[in-house]
């Protein structure tokens, strides 16, 4: 049964015009000032050079390089990367917040996180971290967000966002079923709402094994292999996730059993309390809607609807007008 009473959605997430303090460039250099017209060349200098407060943007271009936050912004002053104003710049690399690094904004970018090595992308284990405005794939490469990976070793993250952002086309092909857009794996009150998650090998969104007072909100969910999995092990489950106001739709994976569901659950010994399916809009789920076979979460008031895209096959998915899920899925500007 659903609680008695839901907590209050999460207000749009809406950031400031942004406002550059030191430049890198493709064609700068690191012995350059780092201003506008003598941009420094690398990305991660520009990072490791950042106060409390400070933007370093990026001239349009690709940069082939890892990226790794070390140090902290502080509360209301985050330590932002940001695309210069005018152009998109894309990162080509792996991009990690360490558990050192609070309060980092990434925003405005285009993230591509394939890698010689393969290792998801980005990588969240810092507290406060947001991600905004930003285009993450890895071309069907691996993994993209991890939230909390490797935790025991590098830090649980608290209050993750990921907002008004584009995941897409992650995870290998043919699918494994361990790849997917965005993995939480331990994290503390994660903020997933405003964005178009889709065309990912594997599950959307994989809440395992210790995903704690997620909120997912407001998103569409569209063209993967699975929509999402509350999930758990024999020593944690994953408990108080809302799942709410998205659009599920269009699943590829026909593997049989419990896939291709938009929402489903898998637990060991131990069973998660508290999570929430609510008011969401489900269309074409290959193995169906909602797999409750395991049980470990509350539904209620979700509807079967087509959602009616303008555009699906384009990315476009505004809804077009009548559409029996308007509502759900990412609000407007």
């Amino acid at each position: 049964m659903l609680p008695s009473k839901l907590v209050a959605s999460a207000p749009s997430v809406h950031l400031g015009a942004v406002h550059c303090t030191r430049y890198a460039g493709p064609t700068g250099a690191d012995s350059n000032p780092g201003s506008s017209g003598s941009p420094y060349r690398s990305v991660q200098l520009l990072v490791d050079g950042l106060h409390p407060g400070q933007t370093g943007c990026l001239l349009a271009g690709t940069y082939r390089e890892d990226v790794t936050f070390r140090h902290s912004g502080a509360p209301g002053r985050p330590l932002t990367l940001a695309s210069a104003p005018g152009g998109v710049a894309t990162v080509r690399g792996l991009l990690w917040v360490t558990g050192a690094a609070r309060n980092v904004t990434v925003r405005d970018l285009v993230l591509d996180g394939r890698s010689s090595s393969g290792q998801p992308s980005p990588q969240v284990n810092g507290d406060n971290a947001t991600f905004y405005e930003d285009d993450v794939t890895n071309d069907h490469t691996g993994i993209c967000f991890v939230i909390g990976g490797s935790a025991a070793t590098y830090g649980t993250p608290h209050h993750t966002t990921i907002a008004r952002s584009r995941i897409h086309d992650c995870g290998r092909l043919p699918r494994t079923h361990f790849e997917h857009g965005i993995y939480v794996e331990h994290s503390r009150g994660a903020v997933i709402v405003d964005n178009a998650i889709y065309d990912n090998a594997d599950w959307g969104l994989h809440l395992f094994p210790d995903a704690q007072r997620s909120l997912v909100e407001f998103n569409v969910v569209d063209g993967n292999g699975d929509g999402v999995m509350i999930a758990g092990t024999d020593d944690m489950a994953s408990s108080g996730n809302r799942i709410l106001r998205n659009i599920f739709s269009n699943t590829t994976d026909d593997s049989g059993s419990s896939y291709g569901y938009h929402v489903t659950s898998f637990w060991g010994r131990r069973v998660g309390t508290g999570n929430v399916v609510a008011h969401n809009c489900f269309w074409n789920g290959r193995g169906g809607n909602v797999n409750i076979a395991d049980g470990g979460f509350a539904v209620g008031d979700n509807r079967v609807a087509n959602p009616r895209y303008v555009a699906r096959a384009t990315g476009n998915f505004a809804l077009r007008s009548g559409s029996p899920c308007a509502g759900d899925g990412p609000r407007g500007r």
